[in-house]
């Protein structure tokens, strides 16, 4: 079921907004301009948003992951310094920082992770290599990705998906979709599995009039044996991948908002009551108060 959810509107929201990570039904958000970057939690079903101090470095958060052993909520922000790349973790229950590691990659930036089996995940910037995390350990581990690179395409058309259990690759290259399933996850096996052909019927899925053919394409998440989709002016999709149908999913927006796969956030979520004491947080009048990059 799709479900609009609109924030409240003291949301600090900049250039760009983007949804950063979830965990048990908290969602991380990154709102940023050219100046400044700001990272806010909340769950959308509960009232607040709560802003999120930075350290003193430059970077940027990168997940959010609920911790077994402790019980509390924390975040993880990536830091790059004379080509050191070191990783902090803030607990939302004391909100100390702390210095987590240095690890040899980042994951890239503005992307939600894919968080299975008490494993964090990330697609790699500009190197064809998944980054994990270890949550009940917090260690990090680099493997490679599945298939061979495509290089008439960049880095942000691969991307993580959950799939059931499984972990998903996909990969966006020349007019198709490939999915790759991670089967045996202690050993990196990965198997093919489908294949989505991008060339649709026109007349029965046409663009917005005036616009042209583009591959811009944002896959949301593998569900119920259906990829869902969402194609800059043509909509929303749900893409059965044995049956090789689609049907469209009327979201009722503007012709405005499905100009740009940036222009709607859209994410596989299970509604929870989870939420944050606003005490353990910095207030919206602080805004102004947080480290310009």
């Amino acid at each position: 079921m799709l479900e609009r959810v609109c924030l409240e509107s003291t949301v600090p929201v900049g250039q760009e907004f983007k949804l950063i990570g979830c965990s048990n039904g908290l969602l991380l958000f990154g709102a940023f301009s050219r100046w400044k970057q700001v990272f806010f939690v909340c769950n959308p079903f509960k009232p607040g948003q709560f802003i999120l101090r930075q350290p003193d470095k430059p970077g940027y958060l990168c997940g959010i992951y609920f911790h077994p052993l402790t019980k509390d909520y924390r975040v993880l922000y990536v830091s790059e310094i004379n080509n050191d790349t070191e990783y902090l973790v803030l607990s939302l229950h004391t909100l100390q920082w702390r210095k987590l590691c240095y690890f040899a990659h980042w994951p890239k930036q503005k992307v939600a992770p894919i968080s299975i089996g008490g494993l964090v995940h990330w697609m790699v910037e500009h190197k064809p290599v998944i980054m994990t995390f270890t949550i009940k350990t917090e260690e990090f581990n680099a493997r490679p990705h599945p298939g061979t690179m495509c290089h008439l395409h960049p880095m942000p058309d691969m991307q993580l998906l959950q799939m059931g259990s499984c972990l998903a690759f996909c990969n966006l290259c020349c007019g198709k979709i490939g999915i790759w399933v991670l089967e045996d996850y202690i050993n990196w096996v990965w198997v093919s599995r489908y294949v989505v052909d991008l060339e649709w019927d026109l007349k029965c899925y046409p663009f917005a009039p005036g616009n042209e053919i583009n591959n811009d394409i944002k896959l949301v998440t593998i569900e119920n044996g259906d990829l869902v989709l969402f194609w800059a002016y043509r909509g929303l999709f749900r893409y059965n991948l044995q049956l090789k149908t689609i049907r469209k999913i009327p979201i009722g927006v503007s012709k405005l908002d499905i100009q740009s796969t940036n222009s709607l956030l859209m994410t596989s979520y299970t509604k929870s009551f989870v939420t944050l004491r606003l005490r353990n947080f910095a207030s919206f009048h602080d805004i102004e108060r947080f480290r310009k990059i």
